[in-house]
């Protein structure tokens, strides 16, 4: 079993493709668009709303017998689950984010950082959510509305992917480019991955319940994208907190962003093959 370290490859070279593209023309300003603070508390209201939904739909499909006896009846529950687990960090996370007006240049770094973090969260949740109804809709039969909704699921991971892609562009001073090329890397990156492994096979991709494999590694990532927030607000140093801002700290979280929406691809991937 060496899937898991194909994936890891696969994620690995993907942020390398964003890397390289970030080094291209970085974006000359900041676009102030948004009141952050009141965005984070909609976010916040609207994760729990999906939170509850999430929970609330695995505890009906654990009463359907129909769904329990059918083989995609543990993906489902997995995806709904890791989604309510990630709607509920996506709330912590909005909540953490940093609301207190301030001049502060780092401060204002830190807010639009963590924005972002928070966000990559909801769509992780939003993504398992919804990538599991085509799973519900094979356990009860509906394989022609399964089908269509394959198209259907491509075209919301894409358009939210477009959207983390252009909250990078505009909250951070990376390369227009390399945000704006975050959902195309990953398609290209997942898509790769999955065609040489089916053709090679050896492994490469999980035998059974791939959905549910995949979803784990949605779980891994959304646990990373929480725990570099964390460490975002945990430092305070000065001097430490400014060379991380001034330094590292947009590259890690455009490359993050890349390496959180390739594994979404990927689930998608396995969803669309069950």
């Amino acid at each position: 079993m060496i899937w898991p370290l194909g994936v890891l490859v696969t994620v690995v070279v993907a942020m390398a493709v964003s890397y390289r593209l970030s080094l291209l023309k970085p974006s000359p300003q900041i676009a102030s668009m948004w009141d952050l603070a009141r965005s984070s508390g909609t976010y916040i209201t609207i994760s729990g709303s999906l939170a509850g939904f999430s929970v609330t739909s695995a505890v009906f499909l654990a009463n359907l017998r129909v769904l329990r006896d059918a083989e995609e009846f543990e993906g489902v529950m997995a995806m709904f689950l890791f989604a309510f687990i990630a709607f509920i960090g996506a709330a912590l996370q909005f909540t953490s984010t940093p609301n207190a007006p301030a001049t502060d240049p780092d401060q204002l770094k830190v807010q639009r950082y963590s924005f972002v973090l928070a966000n990559l969260a909801f769509y992780q949740g939003i993504a398992q959510s919804l990538l599991g109804l085509r799973l519900l809709l094979l356990g009860i039969g509906f394989v022609q509305l399964a089908d269509i909704f394959i198209v259907v699921l491509l075209f919301v991971t894409v358009a939210e992917a477009f959207r983390i892609g252009r909250m990078n562009m505009h909250l951070t001073t990376q390369s227009p480019i390399a945000c704006l090329a975050i959902p195309m890397v990953g398609v290209a990156c997942g898509a790769a991955y999955y065609g040489v492994a089916s053709i090679v096979g050896a492994g490469l991709w999980p035998q059974t319940d791939a959905p549910l494999k995949m979803a784990v590694v949605c779980f891994v990532s959304t646990a990373t994208g929480y725990t570099l927030q964390n460490v975002l607000l945990t430092v305070s140093n000065e001097s430490l907190r400014t060379r991380l801002l001034s330094g590292p700290a947009e590259k890690v979280l455009v490359l993050y962003s890349q390496a959180a929406t390739t594994c979404i691809f990927m689930l998608w991937l396995a969803m669309a093959g069950a």
